[in-house]
């Protein structure tokens, strides 16, 4: 005979129970798995601006979920030897047990779904990442060492990424600063004096109480003839007389002296070696008037006792002769020492020398660049437009910032020699520095550039806007940074009226606006379709099911660069033409 202690009996009934409640769940996992189906929305997980967003349902089939069990799926993105947790999504039957926050009840005989966003910041290395879900299990109401029998086989939801949207080219506008290349002009002025009454020209005369010399005028001229950096292209004599007189005598006075001067000085200019003299281009105009504005402005800096009563004379309505008439009678000592010391200053001949400095041709220029102290700043900057070698540019602008530390210039456009080789790090205090100096358009807008570069976003949009506010078109890269940001309905709104450009086709074709990006890639120039442009050409085809364009156009862009080859036969965008021969013969 057999006896049982009550202890053996109950240990053997716990013991019948674990194996009954860990058969329980064993087929609860079972059958869960069996009809379950987990779908991402996109089927390839897709980038768009720095973050890969999509959305899976999980659907499970009718009496596949156990009306007690508790299922807490986990998703984890896998690439390379890293795991990245996603968050976990809980589902449980219509009389599981305990309180399961956030779950969603799914009624065991009808079956049902669940849905559920996520989002994560992308990095290169999880292009080829597995996003990849394991159920765990539970009955609860047993004892945890059940925990052994409930976690189910691990179920792939979708494999890589599709990076398209890194095909954007650098397509912000960043700003050289610089003059145009053109004439400089600079003109000066000579003032010859004459006697009154007199329309005589006299080198030697002189009146000291005024302060004129007409030597020292003359020698002003002479200096202007030695001058070998400006040429004189044109002449202006105007010829002046002081009011103290009739005015149709002073009028033919002011014809003559503007006569005089001009024979004068064309013997004088010749003399001096000045030949535009003889050139038919060579052109010299004059005017004659009795100099009142002159006068007045003798009066307003003086200090004469009575000059504000003399103004009043002068801003009446009375005719000049009787203004001069009525300044004798009323103010006579201030008169005569105006006759003195300002009326001799108005009986003059102005000439007005308008000068160019020639510019230096391209070739002349680049002969300068070993001599680079010898160039001024708008010659400088001509010189750095002329080369397409970033270090060499670099140098002139180096130089430019050496010798005209003042100049927000040169730190601008060196900032720009680092922002179109990407480099930001350096390009910033440039840019601080130009903007301190003067804080333009240019400048504003190539720290915008800098700022979308390092992903600043919201500061980059702040110097776009101030940038705009001052005058400069920002559609473009206020357009791409919209684009960085992934927001491609936002970018449209720019880009529209940049349609002919390579990142406007790529815009609609990530907004999935297949007809305007097809549109957008037929008017690209040809000179600007590229390697990329042909890559891009073939993935519009590949998403509209248009095969000779994906061949023809792969075809064509691993002609122009070899390492397109491989681009296609890793990436995603081609999954359904992958296997075909003509896809296989694009890519030999």
């Amino acid at each position: 005979m057999t006896f049982y202690t009550k202890t053996g009996t109950l240990a053997i009934l716990a013991s019948g129970m674990l194996l009954a409640a860990c058969t329980n769940v064993k087929k609860a996992a079972k059958n869960f798995d069996e009809g379950t189906k987990y779908q991402a929305e996109p089927e390839v997980l897709e980038l768009h601006g720095d973050s890969v967003e999509y959305t899976v349902t999980i659907q499970v089939d009718p009496k596949k979920l156990d009306k007690k069990a508790t299922v807490d799926v986990n998703p984890t993105l896998e690439y390379g030897d890293q795991s990245q947790a996603r968050p976990q999504v809980t589902v449980q039957g219509e009389k599981a047990k305990g309180s399961n926050k956030g779950a969603t009840t799914i009624q065991s005989k009808s079956g049902g779904k669940v849905t559920y966003k996520d989002k994560f910041k992308y990095q290169p290395e999880m292009k080829n990442s597995e996003l990849k879900a394991k159920p765990t299990v539970m009955i609860k109401g047993y004892d945890e060492v059940q925990d052994q029998c409930i976690n189910g086989p691990e179920v792939l939801i979708a494999k890589g990424i599709v990076t398209t949207h890194e095909l954007a080219e650098n397509g912000e506008n960043v700003l050289e600063s610089g003059d145009p290349y053109v004439p400089i002009f600079k003109n000066v002025s000579i003032e010859l004096y004459y006697l009154i009454n007199s329309s005589s020209f006299n080198p030697n005369f002189r009146v000291k109480s005024a302060g004129i010399n007409n030597k020292d005028q003359l020698t002003k001229l002479k200096e202007l003839g030695a001058d070998t950096v400006y040429l004189i292209k044109g002449i202006t004599i105007n010829g002046f007389a002081s009011p103290d007189g009739e005015l149709k005598i002073n009028e033919k006075l002011s014809g003559k002296r503007a006569e005089s001067t001009f024979n004068y000085l064309k013997k004088q200019l010749k003399k001096l070696g000045f030949s535009e003299v003889n050139d038919s281009a060579f052109s010299m105009s004059s005017s004659i008037t009795e100099d009142w504005d002159g006068w007045k402005m003798l009066v307003e800096s003086s200090d004469l006792a009575d000059k504000s009563e003399i103004l009043s004379i002068m801003n009446s309505n009375m005719s000049n002769d009787a203004k001069e008439a009525e300044i004798k009678r009323k103010h006579a000592k201030s008169y005569n020492q105006m006759k003195n010391d300002m009326l001799p200053l108005l009986r003059r001949a102005t000439i007005n020398f308008n000068r160019q400095q020639p510019l230096k041709t391209d070739a002349e220029l680049q002969e300068f660049s070993s001599k680079l102290n010898e160039l001024q700043e708008v010659e400088l900057m001509q010189l750095a437009r002329l080369t397409s070698d970033s270090k060499e540019k670099a140098r002139i602008y180096q130089h430019c910032i050496n010798t005209y530390p003042n100049s927000w210039k040169g730190y601008n456009n060196l900032a720009y020699v680092h922002l179109m080789g990407g480099n930001y790090t350096d390009a910033m205090p440039l840019l601080e520095k130009a903007k301190s100096i003067e804080s333009n358009q240019v400048v504003l807008n190539n720290m915008g550039v800098a700022y979308a570069m390092q992903k600043d976003y919201d500061k980059a949009e702040e110097m776009y806007k101030a940038a705009k506010a001052a005058g400069e078109n920002e559609n473009m890269n206020m357009g791409m940074l919209e684009f960085r940001k992934g927001n491609y309905e936002g970018a449209i709104t720019y880009l529209a009226n940049e349609k002919c450009e390579f990142n406007t086709a790529l815009t609609y074709l990530m907004k999935g606006d297949y007809s305007n990006a097809k549109a957008s890639l037929d008017c690209v120039k040809n000179e600007d379709k590229n390697a990329n442009y042909y890559y891009l050409s073939a993935i519009l085809g590949a998403r509209t099911n248009n095969l000779e364009a994906v061949t023809s156009n792969l075809t064509r862009s691993i002609q122009l660069d070899a390492k397109m080859r491989d681009a296609a036969k890793a990436d995603l965008e081609f999954r359904r033409v992958r296997d075909r021969a003509e896809f296989q013969n694009a890519i030999r």
